[in-house]
């Protein structure tokens, strides 16, 4: 089982089955969102991040919604909804750096040193809004790593 598929299975025993048709066609789907950073409820919905060049999503009951999610930034290509499920489709140049953002935001160095939290602390503690910019911020930093490539 790949660690995406455990995580996904500790923080929701039982899958709608739109996730579990992400998790079925879409092998490098990342979660991401609040169910991977923390900070969500039975309610929260399912966040992934796919890269743009390996799937056509035109029939299959999804459909085309940026309005529905915050992820209007320069390295997202497109939104799709299905259920609770959102798929952001990256652009394939920005793969990378969404990956690098994830773990830059899990990193605890990186947030103890921005908000000087306490170990005890957590991401999903936060206030959604400041995650939110903080995911938007780890983007960008990770964008200036690609450019000056560090």
């Amino acid at each position: 089982m790949l660690v995406r598929d455990q995580l996904i299975a500790q923080i929701a025993p039982t899958l709608p089955a739109e996730v579990e048709e992400v998790l079925r066609k879409f092998p490098e789907a990342q979660l991401t969102g609040s169910r991977y950073f923390g900070g969500y409820t039975d309610a929260s919905d399912f966040d992934f991040y796919v890269d743009g060049t390996t799937f056509d999503l035109s029939r299959g009951g999804w459909r085309r919604s940026m309005a529905d999610i915050d992820y209007r930034n320069p390295h997202v290509d497109d939104v799709f909804v299905k259920g609770r499920v959102h798929l952001i489709v990256v652009k394939s140049n920005s793969w990378q750096i969404f990956k690098d953002a994830h773990i830059l935001i899990g990193s605890r160095f990186f947030l103890g040193s921005l908000l000087q939290i306490q170990p005890s602390s957590s991401f999903s503690s936060l206030p959604k809004e400041v995650r939110k910019a903080i995911f938007r911020m780890a983007l960008e930093l990770c964008a200036l790593k690609e450019k000056v490539d560090l």
